[in-house]
């Protein structure tokens, strides 16, 4: 175990990315992001932040690192509706947490 702490990020547009490298340069902590599979469009920002309201999950791509390895999970998430976007429930959702 080269790190015992893990940042893993969802960002649309960029804000979210740039607080998590940030974070991660201070700190050196290993990062990864979550990605959607299929590229969200920009401009359908309203479509985003009701597809998070009602709690949907969206396809992410999956990720390589075990998380069993860290002792730490520093999770960032936009906030959409006042709710998480769709790529954070899904990885919510599939990722065990246990140990």
């Amino acid at each position: 175990m080269k790190n015992s702490s893990l940042i893993v990020y969802y960002s649309w547009i960029g804000s979210t990315e740039v607080v998590a490298k940030e974070i991660q340069r201070l700190t050196e902590f290993d990062i990864q992001r979550i990605e959607d599979k299929k590229q969200r469009k920009l401009g359908n920002i309203a479509g985003a932040a009701m597809g998070a309201f009602v709690g949907l999950r969206g396809v992410i791509i999956p990720m390589d690192f075990a998380l069993k390895e860290y002792e730490h999970l520093f999770l960032g998430t936009p906030v959409w509706a006042g709710k998480t976007p769709p790529a954070i429930n899904s990885y919510l959702k599939k990722t065990s947490f246990k140990n």
